[in-house]
Formats: structure tokens, C-alpha cells, sequence
């Protein structure tokens, strides 16, 4: 819901009508770097918890 509602307000219609040409280009570019980089922190932390959590069953087997 958060990320459809930022997709709308940043790249949509209220901030994508801000810019043209070189400039829409750019903007563009910085939402989908700045995307990607909050990918990338969700994809690590979640690793981390999924890491956490095995190695918890490994150590209550024993």
C-alpha cells in the first residue's frame, strides 16, 4: 500500500508533471536508483532474519 501510494505521489502525477525532457530523464533515474536501494536493504534484512531464525532451529535440535 506505502509503495503504491509513493509510486503515485513521486512518480506520477503530482511530481512527474514537475519535470520535462533532460530533466523527467533524471527524475526518473533517481526513483529507480532510489528503488533499487530500498530493494536492497529489504532483501538483506530480510536474509539476516531468515539467517537468525535458521540458525535458532539448529541450535534447539541439539
Amino acid at each position: 500500500m506505502i509503495a503504491h501510494a509513493a509510486q503515485g505521489g513521486l512518480g506520477g502525477e503530482y511530481f512527474g508533471t514537475m519535470f520535462h525532457g533532460r530533466d523527467a530523464v533524471v527524475e526518473t533515474r533517481l526513483l529507480t536508483l532510489g528503488y533499487c536501494v530500498v530493494a536492497l536493504i529489504l532483501s538483506a534484512r530480510m536474509a539476516q532474519q531468515a539467517d537468525g531464525a535458521q540458525s535458532e532451529r539448529l541450535f534447539e535440535r541439539r
